[in-house]
């Protein structure tokens, strides 16, 4: 793995940016080949190391267990899963969008009422993975074997970049992170993931695709994309105060794409 990095000062640009919407920053896309550290006034807020060396770690079982939980579908993921459209929801849900009297300000999460007692918004093909999880606890040997080393690997790179937080509470991945969320075939809006209780995160994307060789994702406050090698890039940045999307990208290759969130809700 190369370590050297370059120093990239971002600077917020002059136009608006709208939570639920989608860009595309494809166009002032950084350096393929470039480890990256990024700062605001001069604050480190996220890095970009490129040539993970996990290739060992990319099995056939590896990509079984990734894959196994694809069709799960989540319908309270917010703004990731951009502004409401009736088009986008289940059937059930288009029933129950004619009792929805008000949305939330970015118009990407309904607001309960007597008529409809839970918020939604549109669905996304998404799941969960922490020590609580169904989906954990029924597939714990395999996920145990096959997704923590990926973990334990991503943590032994932190701790020489990110000083670690005195926590003597374990939690299922024992690392800086306490939960997984895997999207599939998603493209996410421009979101903020505010509920964290850390603010760095880290992201992955992984296909056995071998024609989807990068993915995007872009910060849309500061016009950039920033290049992901599939099964190779590691991305840490400031997820809670940071707007983040991903770029556009062919539908064929879309679908095949699966992005690994790990972060902190501790």
């Amino acid at each position: 793995m190369n370590d050297t990095f370059k120093i990239i000062e971002l600077e917020k640009t002059n136009e608006e940016v709208i939570e639920g919407e989608y860009y595309d920053f494809s166009k002032n896309l950084l350096d393929t080949e470039t480890n990256y550290i990024f700062e605001v006034d001069s604050i480190p807020v996220g890095m970009l190391i490129h040539n993970l060396e996990i290739e060992k770690l990319l099995t056939e079982d590896f990509f079984k267990i990734l894959t196994k939980f694809k069709k799960n579908q989540s319908q309270n993921r917010g703004s990731i899963a951009g502004i409401i459209k009736e088009e986008k929801l289940q059937n059930c849900y288009k029933k129950y969008l004619k009792h929805v009297t008000a949305f939330n300000k970015a118009k990407t999460r309904t607001v309960k009422n007597d008529t409809i007692k839970y918020s939604f918004s549109n669905p996304v093909y998404s799941t969960v993975l922490n020590y609580t999880s169904k989906y954990y606890l029924v597939n714990k040997s395999q996920i145990d074997k096959h997704i923590k080393p990926l973990l334990k690997k991503i943590n032994k790179v932190t701790k020489n970049y990110i000083k670690q937080r005195p926590n003597n509470n374990k939690n299922f991945l024992d690392t800086f992170f306490s939960d997984i969320i895997l999207n599939y075939g998603l493209r996410s809006a421009n979101h903020k993931d505010k509920n964290n209780s850390f603010k760095m995160g880290c992201a992955m994307v992984f296909s056995e695709n071998k024609d989807l060789e990068y993915s995007n994702i872009n910060l849309p406050e500061f016009g950039i994309s920033i290049p992901l090698k599939v099964n190779k890039s590691l991305l840490y940045f400031n997820v809670v105060d940071t707007y983040h999307a991903n770029d556009e990208m062919p539908r064929e290759l879309l679908k095949d794409r699966i992005s690994l969130i790990a972060y902190n809700k501790n």
